[in-house]
């Protein structure tokens, strides 16, 4: 049972994370350059906490279930390699689909994009291996 609460508790960490890490991104860096590379398209904000709660909780489900379950069988490298591969691929496919349907949408934001879903979820996958280290 103790065990259990751990695992719910270093979850919860991963996951406030996630959250506050990618806001974090998104207001200092990812909305200054989508302004600048795509003006208008940028500013409907009609559905966006709607929008958030699902896409993290999609994300972080992804994360959970691909990534996190299988960590106790993985040695850590290959659990962050996996995470990094696995933001790569969600941030890929979101950023490759607007490339594709927005003609605005440069290819610096793809690249941004990728590399942004590589840096979070790797990092997100090291404070997971952090947190059941040391947290006694």
């Amino acid at each position: 049972m103790v065990m259990k609460k751990m695992r719910i508790k270093h979850l919860l960490s991963v996951l406030l994370y996630i959250v506050f890490i990618d806001a974090m991104w998104i207001v200092s860096v990812a909305m200054p350059l989508y302004q600048s590379q795509l003006g208008a398209i940028v500013n409907q904000k009609e559905y966006f906490i709607q929008a958030a709660v699902l896409i993290y909780a999609l994300l972080f489900g992804g994360f959970y279930v691909l990534i996190l379950r299988w960590m106790a069988q993985h040695p850590p490298r290959v659990m962050v390699t996996h995470a990094v591969i696995y933001g790569m691929t969600i941030y890929g496919v979101y950023s490759l689909t607007n490339y594709t349907i927005f003609p605005s949408w440069s290819l610096l934001l793809v690249v941004t994009d990728i590399c942004w879903g590589s840096v979070l979820f790797g990092s997100s996958a090291l404070l997971m291996i952090w947190l059941k280290k040391y947290d006694r």
